[in-house]
């Protein structure tokens, strides 16, 4: 899932810091950063909020960079699935 959120970041070409960590022995700061454990996870710049499941990182960052292409056709759609 960690590449859904590589692509669409490269695709709305955002420049970001990327931290690799390793998935069997996950550090402390993670751990307490993401209550989950769960990778992907996004620390936003602007606010400090931390996003984690590659979904919801994916309508967050439609949300913070509306003037970059939209990674969903129809964001409200979405929200009606869920």
């Amino acid at each position: 899932f960690c590449e859904r959120v590589w692509l669409a970041l490269r695709e709305k070409g955002l420049e970001f810091d990327e931290v690799l960590i390793n998935l069997y022995d996950k550090p402390q700061w993670y751990k307490d950063m993401v209550p989950t454990s769960l990778v992907p996870a996004v620390k936003f710049a602007s606010d400090g909020e931390v996003v984690w499941e590659s979904d919801v990182i994916l309508r967050r960052l439609d949300e913070a960079f509306p003037e970059t292409r939209p990674l969903f056709a129809d964001p409200g759609a979405v929200e009606e699935v869920n």
